[in-house]
């Protein structure tokens, strides 16, 4: 534990101006009551209510506009959001499970050929996406496999209606049949999904997996399901890095953030087919055919995940999903990632070269 930590969880969610207050701010209550950062943290709801109204040092939470106070309510959000390292044991090189989890069922071999993995997706995306923008910021991040299951909701609002209807009138030039304006208003209102796995970023950068929701049958379907999650958390892992290297917050736009991680996450699939490294090929296409369907199925809907299908549209013509690597490098949808890659820093600009 340290301020610089602190700071850094702060800079993610405040100005600099007033992140930078409210770390001096914590380290100055933290001398003042003779604490360490650690001690601080094993403390801290105690000092909150010392600070706090009613407390003995109610007059010094309240200097500077509650400054004080403030920055101890956030240090205290900052502490509980940090996973104890004492909570996880290695499993492999890159790859950790909680201590006390018994029934985990990820054996040995799964892990030898998720090291593979790793090591090719951080490959891919050096060379295909990030090594440009990122440089040295780009490393293999640890990766948690957690038991849990866990569920998010997507939700479209009225205001996402109307933007599909005027899509319809835009790409049909105004030439559209009552059918098809019902038939947006017929769409689901919510979509709920299984969440597969999260990317991290405090205290320090991890991925975590959730692998009973990954799921699997044979060796072989684990494999693949946990590649392309893998895959597509680590694709955020790069917004992330390229987004705070620009000084801006990453993950603005939730379309666009998914929309590029899965599309990376199905494009470096594909890639693995073609190169020495075969294992669970028809796995692998399985997948990406699946996730291919699901895209089209619920374009429109309040389903993030769908605008991956915008990279297969090149100068208003979309291709097709294809089982070869080349096809998506000849047709331009790789140079595409790349273009809204590159200027994900401002999350609207790049979300209209999407949908370009």
């Amino acid at each position: 534990m340290s301020k610089n930590l602190f700071k850094d969880y702060l800079m993610r969610r405040l100005k600099p101006s007033t992140a930078g207050k409210y770390a001096d701010s914590v380290e100055r209550i933290m001398l003042a009551e003779g604490l360490s950062w650690d001690e601080l943290k094993k403390d801290i709801s105690e000092i909150i209510a010392l600070y706090s109204a009613g407390g003995a040092k109610e007059d010094i939470g309240k200097q500077s506009h509650s400054t004080n106070i403030n920055a101890l309510r956030r240090y205290e959000e900052f502490v509980k959001e940090i996973p104890e390292p004492d909570d996880y044991i290695r499993i492999g090189m890159h790859f950790y499970k909680l201590r006390d989890d018994l029934h985990i069922d990820i054996d040995d071999d799964l892990i030898f050929h998720l090291e593979d993995e790793y090591e090719c997706i951080e490959g891919f995306g050096a060379r295909e996406i990030s090594k440009k923008h990122c440089g040295k910021h780009i490393e293999k991040i640890p990766v948690i496999f957690r038991p849990e299951i866990k569920k998010k909701t997507h939700t479209v609002n009225d205001e996402d209606i109307a933007k599909m209807i005027c899509e319809l009138f835009r790409e049909k030039r105004c030439n559209v049949r009552e059918e098809e304006v019902l038939e947006i208003l017929k769409k689901k209102k919510t979509i709920t999904d299984t969440v597969l796995g999260e990317f991290v970023s405090f205290p320090t950068p991890h991925i975590i997996l959730y692998y009973n929701a990954i799921g699997g049958k044979t060796f072989k379907e684990k494999l693949a399901a946990f590649a392309m999650t893998l895959a597509h958390e680590y694709m955020h892992y790069m917004e992330y890095s390229y987004c705070i290297s620009k000084g801006v917050d990453f993950y603005k736009n939730e379309k666009l953030s998914e929309a590029i991680a899965d599309f990376f996450a199905v494009v470096y699939l594909l890639s693995s087919l073609c190169t020495g490294y075969s294992v669970a090929k028809k796995e692998k296409e399985n997948i990406i055919e699946k996730r291919y369907n699901t895209w089209v199925k619920r374009l429109g809907y309040c389903w993030p995940y769908s605008y991956a299908l915008y990279f297969l549209k090149i100068y208003g013509k979309a291709m097709r999903i294809s089982m070869n690597f080349s096809d998506y490098q000849a047709y331009g949808c790789l140079e595409k990632l790349r273009d809204v890659f590159e200027n994900s820093y401002d999350a609207a600009y790049a979300f209209e070269i999407l949908k370009a």
